[in-house]
């Protein structure tokens, strides 16, 4: 997917994964690039993402080994200075990509979901392009690649998680993190802000572990501003 993007838009965009079936491969780059993300081609919620900043442990290896193992190749991607995560939520259906809303969020050292801003589309949408103005022009470009890699073959919910980093001062798009298979935290924050929450209103939905379980905690809620 990013390079179906990369092919059609003259922004600068991040460097494009590189992908590997071989351990030393994997290691080699991690060793190079100090501080980068091993994927699995295939996982869920974070699971299958290693962030290397001590690739040369045996615990490393063993991750590496044992995902090779399982999906044959592991893509590379080197650390990029985080300014803001962001998705574009899609509904496929009939061969066809609709844009649904968009989500801005937090994610913990291991790329796994924190918290997410509830808000209005527009809301959502101003917060990413004041930041990253050529925002409108990047979105007919990914709707178009969800619908020609993904919308052909699968109906249902997608998300594109997408970030914007920091390159000598200039911001720059990653233009495909990862891609979502699923309704995704973040198209739940898109449709609360957008059909429940009133109107001028915003929130913060934010995932919290607690040993006393779901209906005893006091951190298992919606908090508004």
């Amino acid at each position: 997917m990013h390079h179906f993007i990369q092919e059609r838009t003259s922004l600068p965009l991040s460097p494009v994964p590189v992908e590997y079936d071989d351990f030393n491969e994997v290691l080699d780059f991690a060793t190079k690039h100090p501080g980068s993300y091993i994927k699995m081609p295939w996982s869920g919620s974070g699971q299958g993402v290693y962030h290397a900043i001590e690739p040369g442990t045996i615990e490393f290896e063993r991750w590496c080994k044992g995902a090779l193992k399982r999906q044959e190749s592991l893509l590379c991607e080197v650390g990029l200075d985080r300014i803001l995560d962001f998705a574009l939520e899609f509904k496929c259906e009939n061969g066809k990509a609709e844009l649904l809303g968009y989500s801005v969020f937090e994610s913990d050292f291991h790329s796994q979901y924190n918290s997410g801003i509830v808000g209005s589309k527009q809301h959502l949408y101003d917060i990413i392009a004041s930041k990253y103005p050529p925002l409108h022009d990047i979105i007919p470009t990914v709707t178009e690649a969800v619908s020609h890699i993904y919308a052909a073959n699968y109906e249902g919910f997608l998300g594109v998680d997408m970030l914007l980093y920091n390159d000598g001062g200039t911001t720059k798009l990653n233009p495909c993190v990862e891609v979502n298979l699923r309704a995704t935290m973040g198209l739940v924050t898109c449709m609360v802000g957008e059909h429940i929450l009133p109107k001028g209103s915003v929130g913060r939905f934010k995932i919290e572990y607690s040993k006393s379980g779901f209906h005893t905690s006091q951190e298992n809620r919606i908090y508004l501003t």
